[in-house]
């Protein structure tokens, strides 16, 4: 039976690193069901980084699970699609679209490498991308009950930048592991 194309991706890091982002989910969505019958019938749609609301909506189980929510569709489109695209690496309709004869010149530790590098990055990045959306739905139900958010408030912005870093360095690596299979090619 062919394995699983993330099973493959999982040498490059602790599979149990898979439960940071899950984790924060399921703790976000259980801390806003507990906090939703204590929240008044105006709640934070959204909040600046100083803490104060920016913007309000009705109460509802709707309003209060988006970010979460959204967080875990986020998580789960990501990590499939960057996972499936890793895993066919190095084949004709993958994202190095090697021919065979090519394949055979690029040695396995060079796209091994390429390829741990990459996962970790894409990881780091999808975890950012989660946390960030967490926190901030953390930081609306604080305000929501007028709890004080004021410490806190650039965290999520933290998060996002650390993805956007990671998605960065991805995407110069890749230039630079292209620009190797280009010089193969050529020769």
């Amino acid at each position: 039976m062919k394995q699983l194309f993330y099973k493959r991706l999982w040498r490059f890091y602790p599979p149990y690193l898979e439960l940071i982002p899950l984790v924060t989910i399921i703790i976000t969505i259980v801390y806003a069901l507990l906090q939703f019958p204590a929240m008044p019938e105006s709640i934070a749609a959204g909040t600046a980084i100083d803490g104060s609301i920016t913007a309000y909506a009705d109460k509802s189980l709707v309003t209060i699970l988006y970010s979460p929510v959204s967080a875990l569709v986020l998580y789960l489109v990501l990590t499939f699609f960057s996972y499936y695209r890793m895993a066919k690496l190095e084949s004709p309709d993958g994202e190095l679209s090697l021919p065979a004869n090519l394949r055979k010149k690029l040695s396995t530790k060079f796209l091994d490498s390429y390829r741990q590098f990459s996962v970790r990055m894409i990881f780091a990045a999808i975890v950012g991308l989660v946390l960030a959306t967490c926190l901030s739905s953390f930081m609306q139900i604080q305000a929501s009950l007028s709890r004080p958010i004021t410490y806190i408030g650039f965290l999520p912005w933290v998060f996002y930048i650390g993805a956007m870093v990671c998605a960065v360095l991805q995407f110069i690596r890749t230039r630079s592991v292209r620009k190797t299979v280009q010089d193969l090619l050529r020769k």
